[in-house]
């Protein structure tokens, strides 16, 4: 397990291959979208919907092992979004 390791440090999550467009579409598809982002990316893939300022990146978790992985480390390591 990692501990005490600088955010900055670490590597980015690839980006995922598909243009914006088709990208935008699958975030709005429910049905679909997620699994063309999942068959391009694969299991762990960064979304990049527009500039960093207006957009966050978005990391999408397919599988139960990196699931574990991110949701088993500490809050300095990963940063968790709150729902309301």
């Amino acid at each position: 397990m990692v501990e005490n390791l600088e955010v900055d440090a670490l590597m980015l999550v690839p980006k995922n291959p598909l243009p914006y467009w088709q990208q935008l579409k699958a975030v709005r598809s429910f049905v679909d979208g997620f699994q063309a982002i999942v068959h391009a990316g694969g299991p762990i893939t960064r979304i990049v919907l527009g500039p960093r300022w207006l957009f966050p990146n978005v990391v999408l978790i397919a599988s139960p092992q990196g699931a574990r992985d991110l949701l088993g480390r500490s809050d300095e390591v990963a940063d968790r979004g709150v729902t309301r």
